[in-house]
């Protein structure tokens, strides 16, 4: 099961993936887009997270690879 976190970032959303892997995107929305296209490939789900560190929002992905939408194009907006 994968967990991807969405943190609150000086330059805007951080997506924490795995230690290293850290994307930064400059809007909340293009965040959750980025980290639901990763997480549809396996089971787990989505936190976004406040500025406190509380869980403000869990997504959930169920979802197999032969459903999963991309919706996230890799540019930064």
């Amino acid at each position: 099961m994968i967990v991807i976190e969405i943190r609150p970032h000086p330059w805007g959303w951080k997506t924490i993936e795995a230690p290293g892997f850290e994307p930064v995107f400059p809007k909340k929305d293009h965040a959750i887009d980025y980290a639901q296209n990763h997480a549809c490939f396996r089971s787990g789900e989505v936190r976004i997270l406040d500025s406190r560190g509380d869980v403000e929002r869990v997504i959930p992905s169920t979802t197999r690879i032969e459903s999963c939408e991309c919706r996230y194009d890799g540019r930064r907006r």
